[in-house]
């Protein structure tokens, strides 16, 4: 009987399991019965013995210590007798019943103890037990013994539930240096920046005599051109701020600012700015009812099961539109309907504006831009012929000019640019065959050529993706290929397979958000490990023809939006 390569990578995969098993059974009995043991380990009032190879491989503090120390005794001092034992235990077991009701103390042993693995269980389980009752401990408990992984997660619980944390006792612990970044972060999810002020003078009145002297400082980062009038008013009777000669200057030019619009001196001008939040923006038409044709600007949360509606378009692109970003505004050409127009969206305004058309009218196009101008690549007219020109758009001046020429017309082609140059990938060819060629046009020359051929995909739909100098390249059959400058594009990874899809960089990682059929589904992909694995949740988009990128948007806008 032959046997094919998934049934032998299965059988193998069964018996490496049955041996290391085996092997943990036979570990753990000899640490029970207290066979073979070639160290004695003192913690606290107490001895254990253990094994040195065992201790070694899974403690980088144990591996360094038995390399200088072959005493048959050994003390560690940091850690009490209870805490060592239940480390032990995990060591020698791999249980974590007793690590889930100590965490804290294990925590703060497997850092000590430098056990990689038993700290990211402890962060792990410590981080679904974020609540607004807990997240300041934890975020002070994992700050202070360096855990980088639980202290960002614990900070961004604090800041996206601030309204509640607050409420809670554990607030009150923060220090006046973390209390200042906290509520100076864009990222401080608040209904209003006087829930932010309550919070600072709450803060005080717990211990008014050792943290008035902090008001100054807290007082900086506090975004008081932001209050109502009348609550700007109130403040005024603040026993605290009454009490404090530096709150009452700020609280008078403050005041002047607002009612005479002069500069107010002593003011932090990060004061004036509302917060903001990064969101994946998503533009795509309905395809759904009402009104099936409409093109839709929708954004969603990265930290948050929430979706929010932008400004509509002034006018109906159609289908075949291009779309990217420019310093962090919105820019779409093209389509069956709106084949010369250009249009903005000002993140800052939530509006859209009306742009001079291209020279060319165009559908099936790319867009992407560098040193803050619009670069317009291939496309169609209206019948099926690709388009040789490529087009600039400059904002500054609003004008388009016509800077250069495909050496391969095509259209929709997956673009992305690095420095100067602007990377052309596969596209389609007059006669719908798919274009096999990477080409190149650079910005500075205004010259186009041919660089390299592209790996064979089934795929026509491609999304592209900038991490570290090296472009990424989705296709929406499920691969995805790596572009290094003076290298040959490869085939680095193979995922889901979507109708409609959008790709958009967070956190170092790419984020695939689609749909297949009527299935929604968001995956990611993580450029270190050529991996793709399902996101943390589903972001239902459930339009198409769709394109996803970052986008930050003022909370203001945001909360406004949803009225």
């Amino acid at each position: 009987m032959a046997f094919s390569s998934t049934m032998r990578q299965s059988m193998e995969s069964t018996y490496r399991q049955k041996y290391l098993d085996n092997l943990a059974r036979g570990v753990e009995g000899m640490w029970l019965k207290q066979r073979y043991t070639d160290v004695t380990v003192k913690a606290g009032s107490k001895a254990y013995g253990a094994h040195r190879v065992l201790l070694g491989s899974m403690s980088n503090y144990f591996k360094e210590l038995f390399m200088h120390n072959h005493e048959d005794n050994v003390e560690v001092s940091s850690v009490e007798s209870q805490t060592f034992e239940i480390v032990l235990q995990y060591i020698y077991t791999g249980k974590t019943d007793a690590v889930k009701a100590n965490l804290e103390s294990v925590l703060s042993a497997a850092v000590k103890l430098q056990i990689p693995c038993l700290q990211e269980i402890c962060e792990d389980f410590l981080a679904v037990r974020l609540t607004p009752e807990t997240c300041v401990g934890i975020f002070k408990l994992a700050s202070g013994l360096g855990c980088a992984s639980l202290t960002k997660q614990s900070r961004a619980y604090m800041l996206e539930y601030f309204e509640s944390v607050v409420k809670c006792k554990e607030f009150m612990n923060l220090s006046a240096e973390e209390l200042t970044a906290v509520i100076n972060d864009d990222d401080l999810n608040t209904p209003s920046e006087e829930i932010v002020c309550e919070a600072v003078l709450g803060w005080i009145a717990a211990d008014p005599v050792q943290r008035c002297q902090f008001l100054d400082k807290l007082f900086n980062v506090v975004r008081f051109p932001l209050f109502s009038e009348k609550y700007l008013q109130n403040l005024k009777g603040n026993d605290i701020i009454a009490k404090s000669e530096s709150g009452q200057r700020i609280l008078k030019e403050i005041t002047s600012y607002m009612n005479t619009g002069l500069p107010a001196t002593t003011v932090n001008p990060r004061q004036f700015h509302h917060r903001t939040e990064e969101l994946i923006c998503v533009v795509g038409t309905r395809s759904r009812q009402p009104n099936p044709e409409t093109t839709e600007v929708k954004c969603f949360s990265f930290n948050k099961e929430m979706e929010y509606n932008l400004a509509s378009i002034p006018e109906e692109p159609g289908a075949c539109y291009a779309v990217c970003t420019n310093t962090n505004d919105l820019y779409l050409s093209g389509g069956y309907l709106g084949q010369k127009r250009m249009l903005r969206f000002l993140a800052t305004e939530n509006k859209w504006n009306l742009c001079a058309d291209m020279k060319e009218g165009r559908w099936g196009h790319s867009m992407t831009a560098v040193d803050g101008l619009i670069y317009i690549i291939g496309g169609s007219k209206k019948i099926p012929e690709p388009i040789a020109a490529i087009e600039m758009y400059n904002a500054g001046s609003d004008t388009t000019l016509i800077v250069g020429t495909l050496e391969i017309p095509v259209s929709f082609a997956a673009v992305a640019s690095l420095g100067d140059k602007v990377y052309i990938f596969g596209g389609k060819l007059e006669n719908r065959n798919i274009c096999g060629k990477v080409q190149c046009f650079d910005t500075v020359t205004r010259s186009c050529k041919v660089v390299c051929d592209m790996p064979r995909v089934d795929s026509t739909v491609g999304r592209t993706a900038v991490i570290d100098n090296i472009i990424y390249i989705f296709y929406n059959q499920g691969e995805v290929v790596m572009f290094k400058e003076d290298h040959a594009p490869e085939i680095v990874a193979s995922g889901v397979a979507f109708d409609h899809f959008g790709v958009v960089v967070h956190g170092g990682r790419v984020l695939i958000d689609g749909s297949y059929g009527n299935q929604y589904s968001t995956v990611v992909f993580d450029p270190v490990t050529r991996v793709i694995e399902p996101y943390s949740r589903t972001v239902k988009a459930a339009l198409c023809n769709f394109y996803c990128m970052p986008i930050v948007i003022s909370k203001n806008i945001l909360q406004s939006s949803m009225k």
